[in-house]
């Protein structure tokens, strides 16, 4: 993104709308506003079918400067599986979500866990803390564990809430 000496963009995805001071990175967010709002497309890209036709048009689309890092929910490992968890909680189950398919050994506790559609689990003891990918299987006991398609087991250092 390119940013002019009034702070707004003016380089988007190789195209040119003024003189450019400084680069800077796009952070995935943006305020729009109610008038953006209604503008947006049905369907689409929000820089290739709503912010280059408006720079296009000449309409002045202004940045914030941000010098901090930006981190979202799930960036890293243990955010990945603490957002898995909230997820739950949010949801109000009882401590798992077993997705459509899914398959669990008897005799196997899940607990605080998203298993995936098709994925199975098999062993004994409990699953605690953990998100089994769709089409994955698992072998109990886990626990702080995020278990890949390809059976790749990483284990999380987490906090136990």
């Amino acid at each position: 993104v390119g940013i002019g000496d009034d702070g707004r963009v003016v380089r988007l995805r190789g195209q040119t709308f003024g003189e450019e001071r400084e680069s800077g990175d796009y952070v995935g967010l943006c305020a729009l506003g109610r008038p953006g709002l209604f503008a947006l497309p049905e369907q689409g890209c929000l820089v290739q079918d709503f912010a280059l036709p408006l720079l296009r048009r000449g309409v002045r689309i202004d940045t914030v400067p941000y010098a901090g890092t930006v981190a979202f929910p799930g960036d890293s490992l243990a955010g990945y599986l603490a957002e898995n968890l909230s997820w739950l909680e949010r949801r109000g189950t009882q401590g798992a979500h077993l997705g459509a398919g899914a398959q669990v050994a008897p005799g196997i506790s899940i607990e605080r866990s998203v298993i995936g559609a098709g994925a199975r689990v098999e062993g004994s003891g409990r699953l605690l803390r953990c998100v089994v990918w769709p089409g994955a299987s698992a072998r109990a006991p886990l626990e702080n564990t995020i278990v890949t398609t390809s059976g790749k087991r990483v284990r999380v250092e987490a906090s136990a809430p």
